[in-house]
């Protein structure tokens, strides 16, 4: 049994659940059931866990091993490294879930591929808020304890607003990685996927975003923001005159908007890319 067919009195009361069952109208379904009826997928899967694990492992490892510049060192592991593989892991299982059984559970239901398509790109981005939320109060608990209880002097300490902006942004900077993953699992499996976007992510993001270049891929934005927003290079060192990569220009808080802007135009376009592959794919069936 599925979540798209027989889950009723989980998720929208009297209607069918999920995605209703074979007597219901594609018309009836509405789009909260479709994102409730992926929600119940992953109720008892690893999902949750790697929501809640990878940005507290994150934080744990930059105390242990940096821990006077822990703060700078958390975001910049995070956005640098561990948020791509962690949306990658996420949106890659989300798609995974279905296309494991070839979507035959989806096929044989009245069910539209376009919203299904939605619900899975919504429940990846709820997933990355989570955790975008989970790593910023980790920093500020742990900043807390270090100062008051430890006494530990910290070093290139963001003010509380602009950690607070960061957070948000890189989630912003980063929904296009939900849908892009999903794209790219559906053509190549899993385990490569993975692979590619992080490899590519990491390659690109530390060459392009301290280029004038940084807006022609998504990969070189997130980092080039967080040089104006935190005063912190993508190499994870102060940006400040003399050190390494740095120039005044990487300061320009222009490229916040810009980036939020692009970035979510790179969103719109896998969004949409993938909803029309879902549903081409479906009349192919």
């Amino acid at each position: 049994m599925t979540a798209y067919g027989n889950g009723a009195q989980e998720t929208a009361g009297n209607s069918r659940a999920a995605y209703g069952n074979g007597a219901q109208e594609k018309t009836e379904i509405s789009r909260a059931a479709y994102f409730q009826a992926e929600k119940m997928k992953f109720r008892h899967s690893v999902l949750p866990k790697v929501v809640v694990g990878m940005p507290l492992l994150c934080i744990l490892a930059a105390v242990l091993l940096t821990y006077s510049y822990f703060i700078i060192d958390s975001y910049n592991w995070w956005y640098m490294f561990l948020c791509p593989g962690t949306a990658a892991l996420l949106s890659g299982s989300i798609y995974m879930k279905d296309k494991k059984q070839k979507g035959r559970t989806l096929y044989c239901l009245p069910v539209d591929m376009g919203k299904v398509w939605d619900a899975k790109v919504a429940n990846g981005i709820c997933y990355l808020g989570i955790a975008s939320a989970i790593l910023a109060a980790g920093v500020f608990f742990l900043r807390a304890v270090l100062k008051n209880i430890f006494s530990v002097p910290l070093q290139c300490e963001p003010p509380v607003a602009a950690q607070a902006a960061a957070v948000v942004l890189l989630w912003l900077s980063f929904l296009w990685q939900v849908p892009f993953c999903q794209l790219l699992t559906r053509f190549v499996g899993l385990f490569p996927m993975i692979f590619l976007h992080m490899a590519g992510y990491v390659v690109l993001s530390a060459s392009l975003s301290v280029t004038s270049f940084y807006l022609a891929v998504p990969q070189g934005i997130t980092a080039r923001m967080m040089c104006a927003v935190l005063g912190v290079l993508p190499n994870g060192l102060p940006a400040e005159p003399g050190q390494m990569t740095f120039s005044v220009e990487l300061l320009d808080m222009s490229s916040v908007w810009l980036g939020v802007l692009v970035s979510l135009l790179w969103f719109l376009a896998f969004w949409y890319l993938g909803r029309k592959c879902e549903k081409m794919f479906r009349k192919g069936a």
